[in-house]
C-alpha cells in the first residue's frame, strides 16, 4: 500500500468518522427556509467552495445543548461533558482541553484567553486569563527583545506566565457541575488514541519547521517523525499530554502546574534556554475577574469582553457609529457599506490604540469610548465619499493563533471562550515532559516605552480576542459568537452581529458573508469573493481607500464559531474558512 493510498484512506475514514459523528449528535427538527437544518463535514464543505464558488448552508439545530468549535473532536468531547449531565461551562473546558490535543498550534495549556459567562439566572462574568509578563521585565523590554522580526520571537524570550488554567479552575470551581477529573477525560483520549493530521494543521506545521528544529529535540516535536514532518491523514498521538491532563484532573491547576511538576518543567526548560523566569513568577499569577463591556445595537443588548481585551471596548464603539447610518437600506458589501465601516473602524482602532490597555495599571475611558454621544460626534466626521485620516478621541497586535468556541446548555448557560498561544505554535517551544508548546504573549505588549501598553512585570499584554454574546430586545440570549484572527477578530464578530440584526441573515449566512478588515490606516483589506469585487476595488481606491484583496482560505479574516437562539432552539454554525463544525442533541 503506498503511504498516498494510505494518506486518502485515513482521510476518507477520518472524514466519514465526522460526518457520522455530527449525524448521530443533531436531531432533526422542522426548521424555517431561513434556517436550513442541515449538515455537511468540513471537508466536504470546503471542497464544495473551492469547486462552485458557494458554501453549503450547515446550521446545526438541538434544543438541549450546543458546541460550535474550530475542530469537530473538540466540539464532541464538549458535547460529551453536556450528555452527561453537564452544564455549559463543563462542556465549555471540555472542548479546550480537546483543542489543546487536537489544535494545539493556537491554544493550550501553555497559553492565555478569555471566558465571557452569561448564567442562567441573567448574571455576566468576564473572566480574564492572559498571559502576565515575569517580574524580570521593564518598559523597554519589548524594544530590546522582542521587535518584530526578531528572533527572539520563537524563542524563550517571548514566553509570559500561562494562565488557562488557572482561568479554567476559576470558571469551574464557581460555575460548573463535574470535576476536573471528569473534564480532562475526552482531552485524555484523543492524546491517547490519537486524531488524523489535518490539512490546516499540516499546512503550519510546514512553515515552522524551522523553528521546531531550533528549539527543540526532534523528538519532543509531536508533528515530526525522524526529524521530517507527520504528513496530512496520518495519525497523530500526544501520549506527554495525557500525562499533563491526568496530572491536572488528580491535582487541579495549582497543584499540577502554578506550584507543581508541569509549571516546574516548564520553568526548567526556559532557564535551559537563557529565561530568567522563576517558579515565583507562576505562584504570583492570578486570575482576574472583571465586568463586562455593555452596549446596545438597534435595541439589542451587546455583551462582550472587557479591557486586557481591547475587542469588546471596539466592538460596541464600531456599532456605535454605524447606528447612526441607514444600513438596512444598503446593500451588503456595496461601495457605500464597505466605506462606511471602514470608516467606523479606523476610529475604534485608533481609540483602541491610544487609551487601552491593561486596567490594572491605566485607567481606561470606557464610557466615553462606549456612549452613542461620543459615537454620534465621531461619525459627523465620517465623509460619504472619501477615506480619511483619523485621531484618537479626547477625554501591538496579535497574529491569527487563536481559537474560538461558543457552548450552550437547556439550563441557559451560555459560555463564549477565545484562547490563544498568541502567534501559530506560540514561542515553538514543546515542553520536553508534558508536550504542551509554550506562547508568545509578551509579543502583545508595545515595544513604545511611553504607550499604555508598554510591557512591566504581572502586566497582561493588549488582546483583540472578542467573545461576545447578544441578547434581544425582550432581554433574552439572542447570540453568542467569537473568532479568531488577531485585529481582525474585531471587524469579524462586528460584521457578523450587523450582518443579522441590519440584513436578516441566518446565523450561517452571517458567518459565511463577505468579510472586510481595516484598523487606523487607510489600508483596507477584503475577501476576493465580494461579488463584483474589481469594480468595486476601482471605486474605493479613488475615495481614497488603499485595497489589498485577500483569499478566502488563507485565514486572515477569521474562522468564526456562534450559536443564535430563537424559538426555544439552538442553532449552531461554524466557520467554513476553517475546520470547524457545530453539534448539538
Amino acid at each position: 500500500m503506498t503511504l498516498r493510498f494510505k494518506k486518502l484512506l485515513t482521510s476518507l475514514v477520518a472524514g466519514s468518522l465526522i460526518v457520522a459523528m455530527a449525524s448521530c449528535t443533531q436531531k432533526a427538527d422542522t426548521v424555517s427556509d431561513s434556517q436550513p437544518d442541515m449538515t455537511i463535514g468540513p471537508a466536504s464543505t470546503r471542497v464544495l467552495f473551492e469547486k462552485t464558488g458557494s458554501h453549503a448552508p450547515r446550521v446545526v439545530v438541538s434544543k438541549k445543548g450546543m458546541v460550535a468549535a474550530a475542530h469537530p473532536l473538540a466540539a464532541e468531547a464538549g458535547l460529551e461533558m453536556l450528555k452527561k449531565g453537564g452544564n455549559a461551562i463543563d462542556a465549555a473546558l471540555a472542548t479546550g482541553f480537546a483543542l489543546n490535543v487536537v489544535e494545539s498550534l493556537a491554544s493550550g495549556i501553555g497559553g492565555g484567553g478569555f471566558i465571557l459567562l452569561h448564567t442562567k439566572d441573567g448574571k455576566d462574568i468576564a473572566i480574564d486569563f492572559r498571559g502576565m509578563a515575569p517580574a524580570y521585565v521593564n518598559k523597554t523590554y519589548k524594544r530590546s527583545y522582542l521587535q518584530k522580526g526578531n528572533p527572539a520571537r520563537v524563542s524563550h524570550a517571548a514566553v509570559a506566565v500561562p494562565g488557562m488554567l488557572a482561568g479554567y479552575e476559576e470558571v469551574l470551581n464557581k460555575y460548573g457541575s463535574l470535576p476536573m477529573s471528569e473534564i480532562v477525560k475526552p482531552a485524555i483520549r484523543l492524546a491517547e488514541q490519537g486524531f488524523p493530521m489535518t490539512t490546516f494543521l499540516t499546512k503550519y506545521s510546514a512553515e515552522s519547521y524551522e523553528h521546531f528544529l531550533n528549539n527543540n529535540d526532534p523528538e519532543n516535536v509531536p508533528y515530526l517523525i525522524d526529524g521530517l514532518l507527520v504528513e496530512e491523514g496520518e495519525l497523530i498521538r500526544r501520549p506527554k499530554l495525557a500525562k499533563a491532563f491526568r496530572l491536572i484532573g488528580e491535582k487541579g491547576a495549582r497543584g499540577a502546574f502554578y506550584e507543581g511538576p508541569i509549571g516546574k518543567s516548564m520553568v526548567k526548560r526556559l532557564n535551559e534556554l537563557g529565561s530568567p523566569i522563576t517558579m515565583d513568577d507562576f505562584k504570583a499569577y492570578k486570575v482576574a475577574v472583571r465586568t463586562p463591556i455593555k452596549g446596545v445595537y438597534r435595541g439589542y443588548q451587546i455583551i462582550s469582553m472587557p479591557p486586557t481585551s481591547s475587542g469588546g471596548i471596539a466592538v460596541v464603539e464600531t456599532l456605535n457609529i454605524m447606528e447612526n447610518f441607514p444600513v438596512r437600506s444598503w446593500e451588503h458589501s456595496s461601495v457605500k457599506h464597505i466605506h462606511h465601516l471602514q470608516e467606523a473602524f479606523k476610529v475604534a482602532f485608533i481609540d483602541r490604540k491610544k487609551f487601552v490597555a491593561d486596567p490594572d495599571f491605566h485607567s481606561i475611558p470606557i464610557k466615553m469610548m462606549t456612549s452613542k454621544e461620543y459615537a454620534r460626534e465621531r461619525s459627523e466626521n465620517i465623509r460619504a465619499d472619501k477615506a480619511k485620516k483619523v485621531k484618537p478621541g479626547k477625554p501591538s497586535d496579535e497574529h491569527w493563533s487563536t481559537t474560538h468556541f461558543s457552548v450552550a446548555d437547556a439550563e441557559g448557560n451560555i459560555v463564549a471562550v477565545t484562547q490563544t498561544l498568541v502567534h501559530f505554535f506560540g514561542s515553538a517551544i514543546f515542553d520536553p515532559v508534558y508536550g504542551f508548546n509554550y506562547n508568545d504573549e509578551l509579543t502583545s505588549f508595545s515595544s513604545d516605552p511611553r504607550s499604555v501598553n508598554a510591557p512591566e512585570p504581572g502586566k497582561r499584554g493588549l488582546s483583540s480576542m472578542t467573545p461576545t454574546m447578544v441578547l434581544d430586545k425582550e432581554g433574552k440570549a439572542f447570540m453568542t459568537l467569537g473568532s479568531p484572527g488577531s485585529s481582525r477578530i474585531i471587524n469579524a464578530v462586528t460584521q457578523i452581529i450587523s450582518n443579522v440584526i441590519d440584513f436578516d441573515m441566518n446565523i450561517d449566512e452571517a458567518i459565511e458573508a463577505p468579510r472586510q478588515s481595516g484598523t487606523w490606516d487607510k489600508t483596507l483589506y477584503l475577501e476576493g469573493h465580494i461579488p463584483d469585487v474589481a469594480s468595486k476595488v476601482d471605486i474605493l481606491a479613488k475615495m481614497g481607500h488603499k485595497i489589498k484583496l485577500k483569499d478566502r482560505y488563507d485565514l486572515y479574516f477569521g474562522g468564526a464559531q456562534a450559536i443564535m437562539f430563537k424559538n426555544g432552539k439552538l442553532y449552531g454554525a461554524a466557520d467554513s474558512r476553517r475546520d470547524g463544525v457545530a453539534v448539538g442533541f
